[in-house]
C-alpha cells in the first residue's frame, strides 16, 4: 500500500467518506483547502492521484489544477473532481486544465474505486512508457553524437 490518495474536500464528513472508501487499498491525506492540496503535492512524492471538489476556500479545485499543470504535476498525477455541482462551464473549464473525470455526488463507492484504479493504472502505464522513450532517445542520442 505504498500509493496515496490526496482526499480535498473543505466538508470533513466528504473526506471521511472517501478516506473509508479507499482505506483498505491506499493511504489517505486528506487536505480542506487548495493551498493545503499544493502543500502536499509538494512534500509528498507517493502521489498517485488527487480527488478534489471544486468548491475549497484558499484555492477552489480549478486553481489547484492551475497550479498542478503550472509545476508538471498534471503529466505525472491525474486528478478527478468529485463535485455536487452541475455547472457545465465548471466541467468544462476543469477538463480544459486537465482534469482526468468528473463524478457527481451522491457517491457510488463501487464506481468510484474502480474508476480510481483504473485512472491509476493507466497513468502509471503512461508514465513508463514515457520513461522509456526519454532513455531510448537519450541512447541514440549518444550512439549518433559517438559516431560524429
Amino acid at each position: 500500500m505504498n500509493k496515496t490518495i490526496i482526499v480535498a474536500d473543505d466538508v470533513e464528513v466528504n473526506r471521511s467518506i472517501l478516506c473509508e472508501i479507499f482505506k483498505n487499498d491506499y493511504k489517505t491525506v486528506e487536505a480542506s483547502t487548495g493551498k493545503e492540496v499544493m502543500d502536499i503535492l509538494i512534500k509528498d512524492n507517493s502521489i498517485a492521484i488527487v480527488l478534489l471538489d471544486i468548491k475549497m476556500p484558499d484555492g477552489d479545485g480549478l486553481y489547484v489544477l492551475e497550479q498542478m499543470k503550472k509545476l508538471g504535476f498534471l503529466q505525472r498525477i491525474p486528478v478527478i473532481f468529485i463535485t455536487g455541482s452541475s455547472n457545465v462551464d465548471i466541467e468544462k473549464e476543469g477538463f480544459d486544465l486537465g482534469v482526468t473525470e468528473i463524478i457527481s455526488k451522491p457517491i457510488n463507492s463501487i464506481r468510484l474505486k474502480k474508476r480510481v484504479e483504473n485512472t491509476i493504472l493507466l497513468y502509471e502505464a503512461k508514465n513508463q512508457t514515457e520513461a522509456r522513450a526519454r532513455k531510448l532517445s537519450e541512447k541514440l542520442q549518444k550512439m549518433s553524437s559517438n559516431h560524429d
